[in-house]
């Protein structure tokens, strides 16, 4: 590579011409036009984002992106002459698992955690921010907030009165855990999950746990 597409930072890391920058013609990953939006909003309030991952392309001044494409098309549409790069050599044949992989790993969030979250932003910044910002619509937004702004003995009450088996043939259960404990019921749920199909996966995820339980209890 010439000085001319890449100023070196650092020995994987590199700020590159957008020129020299191309996507991969594989990307399957899409993000939908109100997700592009709020990304673009916070790139050009903020002008920091994640360094792309790049490979540069053997007998070519031109860098192929593993991960980052639509970072690259905002960067694009803001007018970025240089973009942000992590250097990951490699073959046609690794670039493709990487492909498939760095675009599709993802954590999911708690409900509890994210509402909290969600809550102490809310009291920095304004919901026309937060808005533009997150990839929660206004209604969801403000959803989080009430859940956390509920009073505590009104909704231990209500979990109570919904708890009480129903005539049909569901039942609704509902109970009040910590934060912390919201974690570990959402990783074993999680985990639960995977292994099933059809409907109603997660109430019979936590069936699968109780039973798992009362068998080794009785074991």
């Amino acid at each position: 590579m010439n000085s001319s597409s890449s100023a070196r930072i650092g020995d994987r890391y590199a700020e590159i011409s957008i020129d020299a920058i191309e996507p991969h013609p594989l990307n399957a990953n899409v993000m939908s036009a109100d997700m592009l939006a709020k990304l673009s909003a916070h790139i050009a309030d903020t002008n920091e984002y994640p360094p792309l991952i790049v490979r540069p392309l053997e007998g070519r001044d031109v860098y192929q992106v593993l991960d980052g494409h639509h970072r690259l098309q905002v960067l694009r549409n803001l007018g970025h002459d240089t973009v942000h790069c992590y250097l990951w050599p490699c073959d046609d044949a690794q670039a493709l698992v990487l492909l498939a992989t760095l675009n599709r790993l993802e954590g999911t969030d708690v409900p509890a955690l994210r509402a909290g979250l969600i809550q102490e932003l809310d009291a920095a910044v304004d919901i026309q921010t937060l808005e533009r910002l997150l990839p929660e619509s206004r209604s969801e937004i403000e959803e989080l907030i009430s859940i956390e702004q509920v009073d505590e003995t009104a909704l231990l009450d209500s979990l109570e009165l919904a708890a009480r088996p129903s005539n049909g043939g569901f039942t609704a259960i509902s109970f009040a855990v910590s934060r912390d404990q919201a974690v570990i019921i959402e990783k074993a749920i999680e985990k639960t999950v995977e292994k099933l199909n059809g409907t109603n996966r997660r109430g019979r995820a936590i069936v699968a746990i109780c039973q798992l339980y009362l068998e080794v209890g009785d074991a």
